[in-house]
């Protein structure tokens, strides 16, 4: 579906649009010369031809960024680095396209079928091409061959509706499917590099693989939880998703609340914590804007 200028904006004010066009400005594009401190509106007039919106490229006159070589990158070649042959490790193999959720009627599941060409109840579960991107720029951003002085984080966005949230489940479901790989002392995919074993080629001869070590100043892929954290009212949606994209009994999802008697009982003995089945790292913490707030002022 396209848009023409007027119905995007419609979408807010002008004014609105230039107050969140020079904050990104200031963070992100004050150092290239190209914006010269332009508007959204400005920029866009500028390329828009025949009443509608181009590409990002086309608009703001530079490639993604973050992904620069990652977007000359072919799918099979995306999906090699990371390690993926067949289907994503620790997803659902199909999504319901009535809405049926896996955790629940996953006896239906483990019936369900897709015939090639088909369009009816059943799809196949998968990333598509530019998800792969992300994430493999993710991976790059955030994986180091040594211990960083200083940890910095990555920003994640793109346009609505293209698939962030897939690219976070992909995210977690990677670096649980790299930390099973770790136990096992086998080698790591291309994009992950290699865990640091010993390898005796000689009885005197060892030699140590430390590439792509730490995850942060952590050696390896820690054994922590998950914490996403959303506003309050898309906490269960965050939920279904999350079970939408992941086997079930693969993770395990936690909802943290703010009362301090609720906070008190989610960690005592018999909490949810504590009677979890599974390891930190499958564990997903959802968390509200307001939960964390409260938290930092306590």
């Amino acid at each position: 579906m396209k848009f023409n200028r007027e119905q995007v904006l419609a979408l807010a004010s002008a004014e609105d649009i230039e107050d969140m066009w020079h904050q990104y400005y200031d963070l992100f594009l004050a150092d290239i010369p190209e914006f010269d401190g332009q508007t959204p509106l400005q920029l866009m007039a500028e390329t828009i031809e025949n009443g509608e919106l181009g590409t990002s490229d086309d608009t703001f006159g530079h490639e993604d960024l973050g992904v620069k070589e990652e977007k000359k990158m072919s799918m099979a070649q995306l999906k090699a680095g990371l390690g993926i042959g067949g289907q994503f490790p620790g997803f659902n193999k199909f999504v319901n396209r009535n809405g049926a959720n896996p955790w629940v009627d996953y006896k239906k599941f483990e019936e369900a079928r897709v015939e090639e060409g088909e369009s009816g109840e059943w799809a196949l579960l998968d990333l598509k091409w530019h998800q792969y991107v992300a994430l493999y720029a993710l991976i790059r951003e955030l994986m180091y061959e040594v211990r960083p002085t200083v940890m910095e984080g990555v920003m994640l966005a793109d346009k609505v509706g293209v698939g962030k949230t897939g690219i976070i489940m992909s995210f977690i479901g990677l670096l649980n499917y790299i930390a099973q790989i770790d136990k096992t002392g086998k080698a790591r995919p291309p994009a992950l590099g290699e865990f640091p074993v010993l390898k005796v080629h000689h009885p005197f001869l060892i030699t140590i693989s430390a590439t792509k070590r730490y995850l942060g100043s952590t050696e390896g892929i820690p054994d922590g939880p998950h914490v996403i954290v959303v506003p309050g009212t898309l906490i269960s949606q965050w939920k279904d998703e999350l079970m939408l994209w992941f086997l079930r009994h693969n993770i395990e999802i936690l909802v943290y609340v703010g009362g301090d008697k609720a906070r008190e009982e989610f960690w005592s003995e018999n909490g949810p914590w504590q009677r979890r089945q599974l390891t930190g790292r499958q564990t997903v913490l959802l968390v509200s804007h307001t939960v964390c707030h409260i938290l930092l002022i306590c």
